[in-house]
């Protein structure tokens, strides 16, 4: 199934299979399903369309709602690689593609010994290619030729002009490189002759400056960037290579209007039976984390879905929910517990256990009241 769905996308001829795999509705290969995510059928046609359009798909939602896990199954579906790219408070819009070792070149224009032995390093060699950049070098494939301006004469105003010795550190006189001979980073395996398609996941992008998604409009658009540092311009994805690009936001900031209108919007709501079958799937394992049955697994996870539910249902309480990823840590909590009897038993009862629960899932002290006051409320 992985080979038709990736091949099925670089044909432009994505069809119902799609939304079947993501969602488990069909049966797939074993490794395939590794990851164990059962995308729910709104979240599986939101990627549908943004397949079909070649767009980014932009994913909001609280923290451990599955956003990231749900790139890590869609590359896992398809057979591609994942490529993930962390998004800092500092990042800027450049690093989203490469980053330029700025300091590393000075030292090296002013390091006497290199200067006296006349050797001088290419500009390639301070550009470091990672998250979107990297896998459109990838989808461009190794074996492409790549030349100062060499894709970009058509607008040279662009980049500053440099010699091939400049960019390369080649001897004069050289014509041109390979991106494997360039970039040899980006191509680690060397039986690879052919492009690669990849599956990128830029990771919390709002927690970036707010311009820093404004500067990735062009290359969103076309798929294609320019290294100016290194004097290379028009790196540019075929169509049918385009990296499929996944974004999230915890939605701590607004992202612009611009760049919004360039992706294919879904919001993945924590529905109570959603919680449900995640908790329960965690509880489960994989056979060798714990020794839950899968109807003890079922108890647990209905229980923690009923605390989650009265959180975020009940008038008064705290203002702050927990959200999935503080209750897959009550899951974790529940699972190292020693005394699996009294964790099967009644929790109104269990002082120490119900502390433990609070400790993971509330972060001020009205929650942990909130918390406490739910668990004694709640019929076992």
């Amino acid at each position: 199934m992985s080979q038709s769905l990736g091949k099925a996308y670089q044909d432009g001829k994505i069809g119902p299979a799609l939304t079947g795999a993501l969602t488990g509705k069909q049966p797939s290969e074993a490794d395939i399903r590794k990851s164990a995510y059962n995308a729910p059928g709104e979240l599986a046609d939101a990627f549908f369309v943004a397949l079909v359009t070649r767009q980014p798909l932009l994913l909001t939602g609280l923290p451990g709602v599955g956003k990231t896990a749900f790139a890590e199954h869609v590359a896992a579906c398809m057979g591609l690689d994942l490529e993930i790219f962390n998004v800092k408070t500092r990042t800027e819009g450049r690093e989203f593609l490469y980053s330029f070792d700025d300091v590393a070149r000075f030292r090296d224009a002013n390091d006497r010994a290199l200067i006296d032995s006349h050797v001088r390093r290419g500009l390639v060699n301070y550009v470091t290619p990672h998250g979107l950049g990297l896998a459109i070098l990838r989808a461009i494939g190794p074996t492409a030729i790549v030349q100062p301006q060499a894709l970009d004469r058509a607008s040279p105003h662009i980049l500053p002009g440099r010699t091939f010795h400049e960019v390369f550190g080649r001897k004069e006189g050289a014509e041109a490189m390979t991106l494997r001979e360039a970039f040899p980073q980006v191509f680690p395996d060397d039986k690879q002759t052919e492009p690669k398609l990849v599956v990128v996941l830029i990771d919390e992008i709002d927690k970036a400056p707010r311009d820093a998604p404004n500067d990735l409009l062009d290359e969103f658009d076309r798929m294609r960037f320019d290294m100016r540092e290194a004097g290379i311009g028009g790196l540019c994805a075929p169509q049918n290579y385009r990296p499929i690009v996944i974004v999230t936001s915890n939605n701590e900031r607004q992202l612009p209007p611009a760049f919004l209108r360039r992706c294919v919007y879904h919001h993945l709501e924590l529905a109570p039976d959603r919680l449900q079958e995640i908790l329960a799937a965690r509880m489960k394992g994989n056979g060798k984390d714990t020794t839950l049955t899968p109807a003890a697994a079922q108890t647990l996870a209905a229980r923690l879905t009923r605390i989650f539910t009265g959180l975020h249902q009940q008038p008064g309480q705290a203002e702050r929910r927990p959200g999935t990823a503080e209750f897959l840590g009550a899951a974790a909590v529940l699972l190292a517990e020693p005394n699996q009897a009294a964790v099967m038993g009644s929790w109104r009862a269990n002082a120490d256990l119900t502390g433990r629960l609070a400790a993971v899932l509330a972060k001020t002290n009205d929650e942990v009241s909130a918390i406490r006051n739910v668990i004694e409320t709640m019929q076992d």
